[in-house]
């Protein structure tokens, strides 16, 4: 018998909330959403297993992360020395993703109820392993679907897979692939985590580009709404104020300071939504 192997059962005895069962002469324990639905000498398929005690069990409920497929598994515990154990579904076994396997620093390690795509991988010591899926992993098992149509602007949610250089790689719950660069989040994203964000954009092969920062317009102060509002309900689109322009004049038009102007001119300037030519502030078109 092999750690993780998929293979028959025959069960022996069932006794109150515990059931024993037969793999090739040797006693196992059977694992089932509902032993009610076991009955002796009968024969089942399973996954075989030794769980943290060290006892070889059976669960007739085979986790879809396996030897030959990947699945979901839910970080249970993160021990810094040795990786983070997550659950695929067995009741008294976890599985290791080793420290070799997770980012450098550990800050960028999945949390507790994080979320991971995993393979398992059986050592010449008959250990099971948990390993990260890669894009042709999710490509290959099936993870991929293109049936929603997404929108600019449109909110999603997925999870993290992978740490790029210059940002994270996401799988969206409707099933594509999605990118993060790190100008487009307010702080450290990690492994495995959660994450809500704005469609900005749509990249190559297929994968949607998307931003945790709320849209510019949202992101502005007052006094910048103010401005903005003001060029945008004039006939043409453009004031005629600007850095140029008095103290007097500024306040005669917004009851602020001119330093308080400029700040707000600036921070329109900044998110693209203004230019400013020729004494003219405009609605950048």
């Amino acid at each position: 018998m092999k750690n993780g192997e998929i293979l028959e059962v025959t069960v022996k005895e069932i006794k109150d909330n515990t059931v024993i069962g037969l793999v090739d002469e040797q006693n196992v324990y059977v694992r089932a959403k509902d032993i009610s639905l076991l009955e002796p000498e009968k024969k089942y398929f399973g996954f075989l297993y030794l769980n943290r005690h060290g006892e070889w069990c059976v669960d007739t409920t085979i986790p879809k992360a396996s030897l030959k497929s990947f699945g979901w598994g839910k970080v249970e515990t993160v021990d810094h020395s040795s990786g983070v154990f997550v659950s695929i579904g067995l009741a008294d076994k976890d599985i290791l993703v080793s420290l070799d396997d997770l980012p450098d620093n550990s800050r960028d390690w999945p949390q507790v109820d994080d979320e991971l795509i995993v393979r398992l991988e059986r050592d010449n010591k008959d250990r099971l392993w948990g390993k990260l899926a890669t894009d042709e992993d999710l490509i290959s098992g099936g993870f991929i679907s293109f049936d929603h149509k997404f929108k600019q602007n449109e909110m999603v949610s997925g999870h993290v897979y992978h740490l790029g250089k210059t940002g994270v790689f996401i799988l969206l719950k409707e099933g594509r692939f999605a990118y993060l660069h790190h100008t487009e989040m307010e702080e450290n994203v990690h492994l495995g985590q959660e994450i809500t964000g704005r469609i900005i954009g749509f990249g190559a092969h297929d994968r949607i580009n998307i931003s945790l920062l709320k849209n510019a317009y949202a992101r502005i102060d007052d006094d910048a709404a103010m401005i903005l509002a003001a060029i945008k309900f004039t006939p043409d689109k453009k004031l005629l104020l600007s850095d140029s322009s008095t103290p007097k004049e500024i306040k005669d038009k917004f009851g602020i300071s001119k330093s308080s102007f400029k700040r707000a001119v600036g921070h329109l300037l900044k998110q693209n939504l203004i230019t400013s030519e020729n004494g003219y502030l405009k609605i950048k078109s």
